[in-house]
């Protein structure tokens, strides 16, 4: 067992590769990005809708190796699973593994011909569906403005790959058998001030994340940042 990841969460590595992860403070989901709070949020209240209140189910987050979705799921047994921007961001999961799958923050670092092949690995390792998040194609004039501001590199892969579209997703899940549904959220223009704040004033960026988390209300119509996929799989 080791003490490591995000900040209120134990990671006990298995053999299997994997890491099981724990919330020992579930509080701690407020001191994260305010971004990566609102992903989380929402998968896991994806999450929440799939599994009702079966806290012997399991969630296998791929890619999301520091733990902080069990921040968001402290009820039910979280894994994470380390994914390579290299073949497709294949991962070592058994097949129908887990209960759910989620991926945030991972497919729109994927070459688009490779996207496909993460969506079936995501599909061949649950067993009653998969949430994915990921930045909508609406948002790039917002992406091109932060990167230029920042020079952050994963912004810059979002310029470089293009951005998934969701109609694509819902194409490569439902040709496995899977039924989609969406939801749209979070502020892009808020998230293009928060990015720069946070490239010019980290400190102040916390306190207005931790604002943003607690009192903004959702997105308008019109400007959502991110997109959540839910893909159940087919009785």
């Amino acid at each position: 067992m080791r003490e490591e990841g995000a900040g209120g969460v134990k990671i006990e590595v298995l053999a299997t590769g994997r890491a099981r992860v724990s919330a020992v403070n579930p509080g701690a989901r407020f001191d994260l990005p305010w971004d990566r709070y609102r992903q989380l949020e929402a998968c896991a209240h994806a999450v929440r809708g799939i599994l009702f209140a079966k806290p012997e189910s399991t969630v296998l987050d791929a890619g999301g190796t520091d733990g902080a979705l069990a921040l968001f799921l402290p009820e039910y047994t979280v894994e994470v699973v380390k994914c390579g921007t290299e073949g497709g961001g294949m991962f070592d999961a058994e097949s129908k593994g887990h209960d759910v799958v989620v991926a945030t923050d991972v497919i729109e670092h994927l070459e688009p011909r490779r996207r496909a092949v993460f969506i079936a690995q995501m599909a061949r390792a649950c067993r009653l569906a998969c949430v994915l998040n990921f930045p909508l194609p609406t948002s790039s004039t917002a992406q091109k403005i932060v990167a230029s501001l920042t020079g952050d590199a994963r912004i810059k892969d979002h310029i470089r790959f293009g951005l998934p579209y969701a109609s694509t997703v819902w194409k490569h899940f439902e040709d496995m058998g899977f039924s989609c549904s969406s939801v749209q959220h979070t502020s892009r223009s808020l998230w293009a001030t928060y990015q720069a704040l946070q490239h010019c004033d980290g400190a102040a960026a916390l306190t207005i994340s931790r604002f943003l988390i607690e009192d903004a209300p959702d997105a308008p119509a019109g400007d959502c940042l991110y997109e959540t996929v839910v893909a159940r799989r087919n009785p």
